[in-house]
């Protein structure tokens, strides 16, 4: 959750915060920092890892997501061919410019009209 909200450094911050809760809480002896025997510092040792690995491929992913989406938005508004995403009752989603070109209006006038409203208009010559 810290990773989702604090990107990486959230997500140390946060697994390291939990780490000293944890070891201080739950390890035996209770309420203290100390550990009964060098082993019981595997189980801390464990969840710290865990928790930095699972922050660190959190933050990949997110940057991954961004890069996807940045190039699906180049693709989509500087494609030579009309694209459009359309919801089920046939209302626009997004329209690209070229789609605007080719049925002859402009994106708000295309947007507040459905598929089926659409009807082609041949564009006025320049």
């Amino acid at each position: 959750m810290s990773a989702w909200i604090g990107g990486l450094w959230g997500g140390l911050a946060g697994t390291t915060i939990a780490t000293l809760l944890v070891w201080y809480v739950f390890m035996p002896p209770r309420f203290s920092f100390a550990l009964d025997s060098p082993t019981a510092a595997l189980p801390i040792l464990l969840f710290l890892v865990m928790g930095a690995l699972f922050a660190f491929f959190f933050e990949r992913l997110h940057r991954a997501q961004a890069r996807g989406e940045t190039r699906f938005e180049a693709t989509f508004e500087q494609a030579a061919v009309g694209i459009a995403l359309v919801v089920l009752d046939g209302s626009w989603l997004r329209v690209n410019r070229k789609l605007c070109e080719i049925v002859g209006y402009d994106r708000d006038e295309l947007l507040a009209r459905t598929f089926q409203e659409s009807a082609w208009r041949p564009a006025l010559p320049p």
